[in-house]
């Protein structure tokens, strides 16, 4: 092989080594120079210079000639004196590019497209372009891309210099979105068969309200018709967000609710649970059909709060429900509520992984299975790796469709300082508002960050920068949210800022997600979070593209051991994780409970079967015989059969673990909010973002916000800083701890009189009348506390329902005085009087 170099007339030449072996594969044998002069129209070798080794080899030009017409030519450049002597002396030639660098190595290496690397102009391989990268960073001290840490950009770029700009930060990631880009997941619908609503066999009311939304089916749709969606059929759907799924559980449930059938739309959050509810009103509320709602909480009598009426069911045609909602009233026996059950849609059924509620989703779908073996159920999800063998689990066809309705971009901003990540968030927001898509619509942005704090902290940055933004999380109020979600929908502000609450909660159509943080809480996002978070942007019939921003800024490294551009690059590189259903010891016992309690005469060699196919700690028998010498059950000897007792059911009711129930079974005749508090505290209590930034300022050093924090119950113990504090911050915590801490505890201050206290305190002042806005007001004024109202909404419906629990199983032992007691500080929490 002969590579011919021209700079000008000036010409270098490099010969490869014929005989290869593993030392010399390669190697330069001969190397030189000549230069072409163009003489009466002739172009000619002038000043020849070839050599082998240092030993000239080369002497004439006919031995140069016939060595270029017997061998390989490539050349480097388009040089035209080079390309016209060529074709003068008729040799073939190809353009190829090489690695300088080898070349200085007395190696040639040809470069294709795909391994070539430009540095300072010069062409080089990519063994020799990762060292000179590598060089650079040792050299000017970029810590931060060693151990690896450059491979996302050099895998990206074949431009050194590009790449060393973007390491120092000199680039506007906004107005360079192409540097910043990792990788496009396409919106490909590909061809398949189109079905329009009027041609499907449902009834022709239901086609004229769904054909003011829709003519033509989505793909996904189309696939559930295909594998017996209006034929009854159970189907698993997992598909993109916005892909249609929805509509699914409508096209089967609606044509039954029409015809005396029941339909039950099953939802994991309130929240979403309520939204579904207003949409079926509006949507088909001229059908006449009879909508009702039921969930398992929500009795909170408060301003700014929803109040949800617990109606009948007995004659509802759908009924929107969150799990526990629907589970207790099988639970509590009463499946005869729901004679005539046609279908079951289950929302975001990929719950089945969570820890705390999965379990019990299981359990549901068992019991729905068992009772109303006839009623057709849809699973509803985005995000199931596992779909195949979860559908076969559970005896439905899966309908899966991995398509977009629209494209993604998935961006990493690799950032050198808070204030640069600040910056590109603003700028984003603003830039995302301004464009309009060819909907009509502006870009609005969902910021995702791992705290409530941050959440206003970013919010009031951005809205100082002129942009409308709002933060949202749990722990606001029911009318803040709502006042949120319909100012997005009606495009009033363009950014929320979030934490999880948003990941399985309410629809927000947003063109773009950022992830501020990859933190949910203290833990890393998992993969399955991950991609429900990014999911939520680009909207069909909002958006023509949807951008996900993950912003990463090393700065971090002084709170988090794990590093998280390694966290960003598993998260971008994964895929969807598969549902597993964990249980312990306790979660069997309820299930098994449950069961027992739910299904009347229930078959226990079909229940065994069903909990020996299931992954769990103990074994069906050791459940039943726990349950036995609990008195939570009781066999049949007659019928064969088992039954559960007044205990079982009031405890199965109540939605509360058997160790929980020992623990009030054991203290009825003590004081009943003792019982409570010893079950139930409150979990969210924060430091007031004035005290928390004057705590940092004092210690020099950063303060986590959470006031049940082990450090920062020894903060307020020790008091040894508080003179650095304003007067008005020193009170606070000295009002902290004669108030809430101030016992006798040998833990103290890590025992949990702190949590203890704060949520005895919230109880009083409900019992008193005051609304949980006035609480919160109270502890932020007094303590510097932040609690927000969602908060103490949420915990005073959790001790409704451990005084719920404390009610029957006082009714179950006929302790009387503790029933009457439980009834009225029910109705007084509830109605705040």
């Amino acid at each position: 092989m002969i590579i011919l170099k021209a700079e000008n007339n000036n010409i270098t030449l490099y010969i490869r080594e014929k005989k290869k072996t593993k030392q010399n594969r390669n190697k330069i044998s001969i190397q030189g120079q000549f230069t072409l002069k163009e003489e009466s129209n002739q172009i000619e070798i002038k000043d020849m210079t070839i050599e082998k080794y240092s030993e000239k080899v080369i002497n004439n030009n006919y031995d140069l000639l016939y060595m270029f017409k017997n061998d390989n030519v490539f050349i480097t450049n388009e040089n035209d004196i080079l390309i016209n002597f060529l074709n003068q002396e008729k040799i073939e030639y190809k353009i190829g590019k090489i690695c300088e660098r080898c070349c200085k190595n007395n190696k040639i290496k040809i470069l294709t497209t795909k391994d070539r690397y430009t540095y300072n102009d010069k062409d080089l391989c990519r063994s020799c372009a990762e060292k000179t990268i590598k060089h650079i960073i040792y050299r000017d001290g970029f810590v931060d891309y060693m151990n690896n840490r450059y491979e996302l950009l050099f895998n990206k770029y074949q431009d050194i210099n590009k790449i060393i700009n973007i390491m120092e930060g000199r680039y506007n990631p906004v107005d360079n979105p192409e540097l910043t880009l990792y990788d496009t997941l396409p919106a490909t619908e590909g061809k398949y068969e189109k079905i329009q609503i009027k041609d499907l066999t449902i009834p022709e009311k239901l086609k004229k309200i769904l054909m003011k939304r829709v003519d033509t089916l989505l793909p996904v749709q189309v696939k559930a018709i295909k594998k017996g969606l209006l034929e009854d059929e159970n189907l698993l759907v997992v598909s993109q967000t916005a892909s249609g799924k929805t509509l699914i559980g409508e096209l089967a449930g609606i044509p039954k609710a029409m015809n005396n059938k029941k339909m039950i739309y099953l939802s994991p959050l309130v929240a979403l649970a309520n939204q579904k509810y207003r949409d079926f009103k509006r949507e088909y509320g001229e059908l006449g059909l009879k909508i009702v709602i039921k969930v398992g909480q929500n009795r909170i009598k408060a301003e700014d709060e929803l109040y949800i009426l617990d109606k009948p069911i007995s004659d509802a045609n759908i009924i929107v429900a969150t799990y526990e909602g629907l589970d207790y009233i099988l639970r509590s026996g009463k499946y005869k509520d729901l004679k005539d059950l046609g279908i079951v849609v289950i929302d975001e059924i990929h719950m089945l992984e969570n820890e705390e509620r999965g379990h019990r989703l299981n359990g549901l779908i068992n019991r729905l299975m068992t009772i109303f073996p006839e009623t057709q159920i849809i699973g509803l999800s985005a995000t199931i790796g596992n779909a195949e063998s979860l559908a076969k689990e559970f005896n439905m066809k899966l309908v899966e469709y991995d398509k977009r309705p629209v494209k993604i971009e998935r961006h990493f901003v690799d950032v050198v300082s808070e204030n640069q990540k600040n910056n590109f968030i603003t700028s984003t927001c603003k830039k995302e508002y301004d464009n309009v898509s060819s909907k009509g619509f502006h870009g609005q942005t969902i910021i995702f960050t791992d705290s409530r704090r941050k959440t206003h902290i970013i919010t009031n940055r951005l809205r100082k920068n002129g942009i409308t933004a709002e933060y949202y999380h749990a722990g606001l109020s029911y009318s803040n949210k709502v006042r949120v979600e319909e100012a997005f929908l009606n495009q009033e502000i363009s950014t929320v800022v979030t934490t999880s609450a948003l990941s399985n909660g309410v629809d927000f159509p947003a063109s773009t997600v950022i992830f501020e943080s990859l933190r949910m809480g203290i833990d890393w996002l998992t993969n399955n979070e991950f991609h429900q978070m990014l999911g939520r942007a680009g909207r069909p019939m909002y958006h023509d593209v949807g951008k996900v921003y993950i912003v990463v800024n090393e700065d971090n490294r002084r709170y988090y051991s794990n590093n998280e551009y390694y966290i960003a690059m598993q998260l971008l590189r994964s895929n969807v994780d598969n549902i597993n259903v964990l249980y312990d010891n306790l979660d069997v016992y309820e299930q098994v409970l449950s069961d027992i309690c739910a299904i009347e005469n229930v078959d226990i060699d079909v229940l065994k079967k069903h909990y020996d196919s299931l992954r769990i700690p103990i074994t069906f028998e050791e459940a039943v015989s726990l349950l036995l010498d609990k008195n939570m059950i009781i066999f049949d000897n007659i019928n064969d059969t088992y039954h559960a007792t007044e205990y079982g059911k009031a405890i199965s009711k109540s939605f509360i673990n058997v160790r929980e129930a020992e623990h009030i079974r054991s203290n009825l005749y003590n004081d009943t909010i003792d019982t409570v508090l010893s079950l139930e505290k409150l979990k969210n209590a924060y430091f007031s973002h004035g005290i928390l930034n004057k705590l940092c300022d004092t210690l020099n050093y950063h303060v986590g916000a959470r006031l049940f924090s082990d450090y920062n119950k020894e903060l307020i113990y020790r008091g040894d800083y508080i003179s650095g504090l304003a007067e008005i911050y020193q009170n606070s915590l000295i009002n902290i701890y004669d108030d809430f801490m101030n016992c006798s505890c040998d833990y103290n201050p890590y025992c949990s009189c702190l949590e203890m206290n704060i949520s005895s305190h919230i109880i009083e002042r409900r019992l008193q009348g005051w609304n949980p806005s006035e609480i919160a007001k109270e502890f932020n004024r007094e303590y510097n506390i932040l609690i927000y109202s969602g908060d103490i909404y949420s915990y005073l419906d959790q001790v409704i329902m451990k005084l719920e629990a404390i009610r029957r199983i006082s009714e179950a032992f006929n302790v009387s005085n503790t029933t009457i007691k439980c009834k009225k500080l029910i109705e007084k929490i509830e109605n705040g009087e």
